[in-house]
């Protein structure tokens, strides 16, 4: 298991990414925008933990 704590900076990534766009507009199960902040910092921690690059509103993991 691992253990690993986001920082400030992937939090407000995320909050401002959520802020900005809505990524639940697929119809079913979209999400509130709290499900989609929770996504959406894993997917920012992720990408920074492989090198990659961060999720934006083009580009998801």
């Amino acid at each position: 298991m691992f253990d690993i704590k986001p920082t400030q900076e992937q939090k407000k990534y995320a909050t401002d990414l959520v802020n900005n766009y809505n990524f639940g507009n697929r119809g079913l199960g979209d999400g509130s925008k709290e499900m989609q902040y929770t996504g959406m910092l894993g997917q920012t921690i992720l990408a920074d933990l492989l090198h990659l690059p961060r999720p934006t509103r083009r580009n998801r993991i």
